[in-house]
């Protein structure tokens, strides 16, 4: 199986980095937003085939999807495909 980010890891680097150099975030609000956002997943190949290539979604969240919203959004989509 694949340990997969419920969020892609490049998503959540890259807003982190967002929040300290734009809002200058705290540490606190960093530790909240890491806490909230790096979640591992286990799936398998085809579904890693799945999510990556036939979807799109190999590092981006599914349209419209913002931080604060379901961080399982991208994940979820691999049940309505079984």
């Amino acid at each position: 199986s694949y340990r997969e980010h419920a969020v892609p890891i490049v998503m959540v680097m890259d807003e982190a980095y967002r929040m300290v150099k734009d809002d200058n975030a705290t540490n606190d609000q960093l530790v909240k937003f890491l806490k909230d956002n790096l979640k591992l997943v286990h799936i398998t190949e085809k579904q890693a085939e799945y999510l990556d290539i036939k979807l799109g979604l190999r590092t981006t969240m599914p349209k419209d999807w913002k931080f604060g919203d379901d961080e399982f959004a991208r994940i979820k989509l691999l049940k309505e495909a079984a």
